[in-house]
């Protein structure tokens, strides 16, 4: 019995193909997340909250793959 079926990617080796409808809500709460959500949630906090996450998104590579996954 199917249960999901993706379309066949063409191109780079390794790519991702994802369906957010086919994610647990958890899952989709995580790809949902933006450098923005994350600065707008730390200016709710406080300013001390804001400094950390400002450095932590000026500073490490944030970007995660699953910031790509739903350009196609």
């Amino acid at each position: 019995m199917r249960i999901a079926s993706h379309k066949r990617l063409y191109g780079k080796f390794g790519q991702l193909s994802t369906v957010r409808d086919h994610m647990p809500d958890n899952h989709k709460l995580y790809v949902d997340q933006t450098p923005g959500a994350a600065i707008e949630w730390a200016e709710s906090i406080g300013a001390s909250i804001l400094d950390v996450i400002s450095y932590i998104l000026d500073t490490y590579q944030t970007e995660n793959k699953h910031y790509n996954l739903f350009s196609h």
